[in-house]
């Protein structure tokens, strides 16, 4: 009985925040994305999962950001529908998808390309706040690629050739200590023949 009462006073409060301008944002932890990372091959099908209480929420929503720029509204599910919306580049995407239910608002990102790489974070809009899970960020391994490219593959060669090196150097090493130790071995028993 005192979940209905309290569902009851925020669909009280979400209808006096109609008449607010002003929505806060804020993050709070009650929006779950439990996969910080994400490493997908390109022409993979992943699924970002967010999670969020049923109860205190109106409207779901799914943000992608890629590095450098700002945040692009993917996906929005309002709590009575029975799919998401999207918008955008990804409106007549077909790639894009939504599992969504109360609760839950997964996204799936099928047949995923070098342009799908950045972070989504998972937010919902209730009265006149809107919170967000800590997102999840979205390699896809064509991309990693690119991180080692031009200049950096050039430094890459250089910390493996200084890898090299450095393992020579203590093979070098420990072949000079068998022989020093040898070498002080055999002196000491050629003076205990002579006594």
């Amino acid at each position: 009985m005192m979940n209905y009462k309290f569902s009851i006073f925020s669909d009280i409060l979400s209808w006096f925040s109609f008449f607010s301008p002003d929505i806060a944002v804020v993050q709070i932890e009650d929006t779950v994305q439990p996969i910080p990372l994400m490493v997908a091959q390109v022409g993979d099908t992943v699924t970002l999962e967010c999670f969020f209480p049923r109860s205190a929420t109106s409207y779901v929503l799914w943000y992608k950001q890629s590095m450098g720029q700002k945040p692009r509204l993917v996906s929005m599910f309002y709590k009575y529908a029975n799919s998401a919306t999207f918008f955008n580049e990804f409106q007549r995407n077909p790639r894009y998808s939504a599992n969504v239910s109360m609760g839950i608002n997964h996204l799936i990102i099928s047949d995923t390309q070098v342009s799908d790489s950045g972070t989504y974070y998972c937010g919902k809009l209730h009265v006149n706040t809107m919170t967000f899970g800590d997102g999840t960020l979205l390699i896809t391994a064509q991309h990693f690629l690119y991180f080692f490219s031009g200049e950096s593959m050039f430094l890459l060669h250089a910390v493996y050739c200084l890898g090299a090196t450095l393992a020579l150097c203590v093979i070098l090493i420990v072949i000079l200590i068998c022989l020093i130790n040898k070498r002080t071995h055999c002196q000491h028993c050629r003076g205990m023949c002579l006594l």
